[in-house]
């Protein structure tokens, strides 16, 4: 579902619910920053199809998104090698720290790593910065959707 302020040209997040019950938390400070995210959550296995359904502007996952072995790096590939994902950025949230996570991630193909716990602030930084980043390789533009009239 596509949520109204979406309509508005107002970037959109699509947050992959994790275990640990912070997506809630998230997704509050997006959708109540001055930026007004629209923002979705998706479980796991349907991140994909409802990304390429949605063309978000940002995906924020977790490295341990499913008791699957690889899951959230198989998702950051998958998400990379689908042709409707591939210029979405994608922002990983992880308890997860050690090198070996790290580069895992950027090697999977994530555009930003974010350590737990994670300051809601800090994300919304980081979202606004990685929908700025989608629209640069999709459009050619260097404005955020809020900041174009």
């Amino acid at each position: 579902m596509v949520r109204p302020n979406r309509a508005r040209n107002v970037a959109a997040v699509l947050l992959v619910n994790g275990d640990d019950g912070e997506t809630e938390t998230y997704r509050h400070c997006l959708e109540a920053a001055a930026a007004g995210y629209a923002v979705d959550i998706c479980e796991f296995p349907d991140v994909v199809d409802r990304a390429g359904a949605l063309a978000p502007d940002v995906i924020v996952t977790d490295l341990v998104v499913s008791r699957a072995a690889g899951g959230g790096l198989e998702l950051i590939r998958s998400l990379r090698q689908n042709d409707r994902t591939r210029e979405v950025t994608i922002i990983v949230i992880t308890a997860r720290t050690a090198p070996s996570d790290y580069d895992g991630a950027f090697e999977a193909g994530c555009d930003m790593f974010l350590p737990k716990p994670c300051h809601p602030e800090v994300l919304l930084a980081e979202v606004r910065r990685g929908a700025a980043l989608t629209r640069r390789r999709r459009f050619g533009r260097t404005t955020t959707p809020q900041q174009s009239s």
